[in-house]
């Protein structure tokens, strides 16, 4: 067992002593601490590119748009809805907003669909034997 004893004057003291002996937490990005739009049920990419038209078009700020759960081909992370979310049209749209300086952040949710034929799934059953 390890024991450590921080001797100091202050909490802020203590902290940065703490920090110097753990490692110090490294600045978020900067467009992490902007304005983001996020709502569940965006149906289609042109949905999406619709909304940063209408920020746009108000000059209301914006840094990023996250895509929720409806993006994903039936819940297969890292795939795209064919239709709905085409990879290309997506990474088109990334493109684009990409020059205005601004992001498109897709979330994951921290599950695995179990599925033959799903490439992450088939790809963590080979590591699995």
């Amino acid at each position: 067992m390890e024991v450590f004893v921080i001797l100091s004057q202050s909490l802020k003291q203590t902290m940065k002593k703490w920090a110097d002996l753990t490692g110090h937490a490294p600045m978020p990005p900067l467009f992490s601490l902007g304005l983001h739009q996020s709502k569940w049920n965006y149906q289609t990419v042109e949905y999406v590119d619709n909304i940063f038209k209408q920020y746009n078009e108000f000059e209301i700020p914006l840094d990023a748009v996250w895509l929720d759960i409806d993006y994903a081909n039936m819940k297969q992370w890292f795939e795209f809805h064919p239709i709905r979310f085409s990879k290309e049209k997506v990474f088109d749209l990334q493109e684009k907003i990409k020059k205005e300086g601004k992001y498109l952040v897709a979330i994951n949710d921290p599950h695995i669909f179990a599925k033959d034929g799903y490439f992450v799934f088939d790809r963590i059953s080979e590591l699995e034997k």
